[in-house]
């Protein structure tokens, strides 16, 4: 399930906005994308806040501003609204936030979290039950500088803490001065790690076991091919000679996966070459082939798994060490990133520029988003970066979300961004 529709009526009093959003197919492998641009206060980042507000169920954003109405709509066409208007308690008139979900209802508390009345609690419990387990498959990382700020503050603080309980005084490198800043709406999700570094390592081990939540696959699996083999059998399907140049194939797949120190199949290669490469036999050739030609096919299947992955992280890796100028970075399961500078030292991602550190957690959360379902909201992805960067961010967050189906939303006062997607931007307060 996709986000489909975002409406929201008299924002700040003044604008109504309807925002479309493009979804994806169940086999298409690229990210869909859409940029809301437009001067300072017309809310751009107020609508990010209360679209991720309306998927995690926060509702601070539509506590902080003035509105009449807000609609989330998705692909399956269910629809969450919030609506602030008057209700009676206790011969009183109160402001309270009602939200539906289908025919579920519930009355919010206008100015604190929960239920004005303690006593319908439980229903407004019952109700992101409901309302999560029907979203399960939609997730939103909402990046705001506030939340960038937040996790450089965090990682630091780990580092120094870690500094004093190993007894050493620490660098003028590892200790600098945190930000201060909050973030003032979404909060982090809570297995979210802070870390761009173990965050890719956590990728790499997930994607490995659950491949399908990350990458869109063209083919049939392997299960899939063994029933149409069985039940339309084509006669000799095993020729040695093919045989051969698959295995080959999956050998210089292995060595891609080696790079990455990718978990992969212990198989002789130079055996089966050796068995497949002996003269042809009436009888026990051919009673070999169909067996080596059912092993191929288990190897060839894991290795296009691979193959994806490796393709991901190799183009990661690309797309980053382009941007950068003496430095590269490197990924592998082991290490999650490792940073080198032209000597060859390593650094801390926190031992960045803003803009690096910047540029390197948008590229990451790019590269390590699901297949489909997940939402990547950025909020000024321009923010320390030159200009020749801002031209180049989307085309690489794109390319680092390679074969799969994130739908990305932008913010951005920047003409340099939302110039190179005119047909994806909505200009707003005009």
């Amino acid at each position: 399930m996709q986000l489909q529709m975002f409406e929201v009526l008299g924002l700040f009093a003044k604008y109504d906005y309807k925002i479309a959003f493009p979804t994806a197919t169940e086999h298409e492998d690229t990210a869909s994308l859409i940029i809301l641009y437009g001067l300072n206060g017309v809310g751009k980042t107020t609508l990010l806040a209360m679209i991720s507000g309306l998927v995690q169920l926060d509702f601070d954003p539509f506590r902080a501003v003035p509105f009449k109405s807000a609609r989330l709509t998705f692909s399956d066409n269910s629809f969450i609204s919030v609506v602030p208007q008057t209700t009676k308690l206790k011969d009183k008139e109160k402001i309270v936030l009602k939200v539906t979900f289908d025919d579920n209802i519930v009355e919010l508390h206008i100015r604190a979290k929960g239920s004005f009345d303690v006593q319908l609690q439980t229903l407004v419990d019952e109700f992101r039950e409901r309302y999560f387990e029907h979203i399960k498959d939609v997730s939103v990382d909402f990046i705001s500088i506030d939340r960038l700020r937040s996790n450089a503050k965090e990682i630091r603080q780990q580092q120094t803490t870690h500094m004093i309980a190993q007894e050493r005084p620490a660098s003028r490198d590892e200790i600098v001065q945190p930000y201060i800043n909050v973030p003032r709406f979404a909060q982090p999700e809570p297995h979210y790690d802070r870390s761009i570094s173990r965050r890719i390592k956590r990728f790499m081990s997930e994607a490995q076991l659950e491949h399908g939540r990350f990458f869109s696959i063209g083919q049939p699996d392997l299960f899939t091919k063994i029933i149409e083999r069985v039940t339309h059998p084509r006669g000799e399907e095993f020729p040695a000679a093919e045989l051969l140049q698959r295995l080959e194939g999956i050998r210089k797949s292995d060595e891609i996966a080696d790079r990455f120190q990718l978990s992969r199949e212990r198989w002789d290669y130079p055996q089966l070459r050796d068995i497949l490469s002996q003269p042809k036999r009436s009888k026990s050739k051919q009673h070999v082939l169909p067996i080596i030609g059912s092993y191929v096919e288990v190897l060839e299947s894991r290795a296009q798994e691979r193959d994806l992955l490796a393709q991901r992280l190799s183009t990661f890796e690309e797309v980053v060490n382009d941007f950068l100028l003496d430095k590269k970075i490197q990924v592998d399961v082991r290490e999650g990133l490792t940073i080198y500078t032209e000597n060859q030292s390593k650094l801390n991602e926190l031992q960045l520029s803003s803009g690096e550190y910047h540029l390197l957690y948008l590229l990451s959360s790019a590269m390590t988003t699901r297949r489909r379902g997940t939402v990547i909201a950025v909020d000024e992805p321009e923010m320390s970066m030159h200009i020749a960067w801002q031209r180049k961010l989307l085309p690489a967050m794109l390319r680092c979300a390679s074969m799969a189906q994130p739908q990305l939303i932008v913010a951005t006062h920047s003409p340099e961004i939302a110039g190179s997607y005119p047909d994806q931007c909505l200009n707003l307060g005009v």
